[in-house]
């Protein structure tokens, strides 16, 4: 009887107000739900705990900025959230038009999607991070990505639902999606990464020059299978509904899964101090 309820009960409880929100955003024009939601989470933000967090990781990677200069960037990231849950039910008509997204090196792009190797993409919760594999699905590149589904299973349908497309395969964390994962680049396909979350089971290597559990798992996966590693970057440019993603040079694997990622951090720490406001600040980067 708990679990019916659980079910059929609170899970549509819980789930009613992110379909109420996403319904909103929908209804609104683009730049206006970007506007109105990147405004109301830059005032509500600061005042939940989890504010607290982001001022500590901003004063252990930028010891040399003032607190008032704290502030003022994780002000900046609510917003740049707000702005984000605004965007999200609007994706595919912002990316396929020009005037909110440009693409920068896309002869990288072109020339390895032509190779016949599988690749991975490596991208960070920056910018709007629902953008840059659609900058693949809009060029008739299939793209696979990896996500962790949410619990309740109303609000995975509406994720499901938004982001299905028949050039996205989607493979959810666990056992079952390994072995996806695995099959789909022995078979020479492309795979969307976010690597710059902390995992609990990563190798503890630096970032802002501090250690931070990194996930080697791309790494190892794109050494198994010859798999050649992208760099994406993704930037808002100003504060509005405008973007630039950029494809930068494979990345060399030959060296160790940990001097791989090692790599990519650094690479990452350069795009979050071009544009520290943008970056993810609230979670536990740092916990080893």
């Amino acid at each position: 009887m708990k679990k019916v309820f659980s079910l059929w009960i609170f899970a549509p409880l819980k789930a009613l107000p992110v379909i109420l929100f996403y319904i909103t955003a929908w209804i609104l024009p683009i730049s206006v739900s970007s506007f109105v939601f990147g405004k109301l989470s830059r005032m509500l933000g600061p005042l939940l705990k989890v504010h607290a967090l982001g001022l500590k990781n901003l004063a252990l990677a930028f010891p040399e900025k003032s607190p008032e200069d704290h502030e003022k960037i994780l002000q900046g990231v609510w917003e740049n959230l707000g702005r984000i849950a605004g965007e999200f039910p609007h994706i595919p008509k912002i990316t396929k038009n020009a005037t909110y997204v440009t693409v920068k090196n896309k002869h990288i792009l072109d020339a390895v999607m032509k190779i016949g190797k599988p690749v991975v993409f490596m991208a960070g919760h920056l910018g709007n991070w629902e953008i840059p594999h659609y900058t693949l699905i809009n060029n008739q590149y299939r793209i696979a990505l990896i996500s962790r589904p949410p619990n309740n299973f109303l609000i995975r349908k509406l994720f499901d639902w938004v982001r299905s497309h028949p050039f996205t395969t989607v493979f959810f964390k666990g056992p079952e999606g390994s072995r996806h994962i695995m099959q789909h680049l022995k078979m020479g396909g492309a795979l969307g990464v976010l690597f710059d979350q902390r995992l609990s089971d990563g190798d503890p290597l630096p970032l802002f020059n501090h250690p931070a559990l990194t996930a080697t798992g791309p790494a190892k996966l794109a050494k198994k299978y010859g798999a050649l590693m992208i760099p994406v970057q993704i930037e808002r440019l100003g504060n509005k509904v405008q973007f630039q993603v950029t494809f930068h040079e494979p990345v060399e694997t030959d060296g160790s899964p940990a001097t791989i990622m090692t790599t990519f951090n650094q690479l990452l720490e350069g795009w979050i101090r071009q544009r520290p406001e943008q970056w993810l600040w609230l979670h536990k980067r740092w916990k080893i």
